[in-house]
């Protein structure tokens, strides 16, 4: 396998796993008990958990992911951790992936694979977030 594409597949894997693990410093104590994303987020910061920079690099991930992933590959670029070639191959793979055969396997729910929702992992969830607790 050439090195870009290492790069590219490391860097789309990374993207994958940093999107569906965006809730997981927020969560991953037992004392906590606030109900929503921005509250745990502030609990988190609070706790010493995460900085002020994780928790906007956070909420930036679930308000707006398009925007997010634009900037870690804007970063990447800059760090010089891959070309803009690179960063536009990343983006095309993106775009061309098969989200509607994927939403069949969600139910319009947080279930099915990635980490968070419904399913098999610690507490009920699937992977390391909450979960359901039915």
């Amino acid at each position: 396998m050439s090195k870009t594409l290492a790069v590219i597949l490391g860097l789309a894997i990374g993207i994958g796993v940093t999107l569906g693990t965006s809730a997981f410093a927020a969560t991953n104590s037992e004392s906590n008990t606030c109900d929503n994303f921005e509250e745990r987020l502030e609990q988190a910061v609070e706790d010493g958990r995460i900085t002020q920079e994780q928790a906007d690099e956070k909420k930036l991930m679930k308000e707006n992911p398009e925007e997010f992933r634009k900037q870690k590959l804007e970063s990447a670029i800059e760090d010089g951790k891959i070309t803009q070639a690179e960063a536009d191959k990343i983006q095309n793979w993106y775009n061309s992936r098969p989200t509607e055969a994927l939403e069949k396997f969600n139910d319009g729910e947080k279930s099915g694979f990635g980490f968070g929702g419904k399913g098999m992992g610690m507490r009920m969830g699937t992977g390391l977030g909450q979960g359901s607790s039915n």
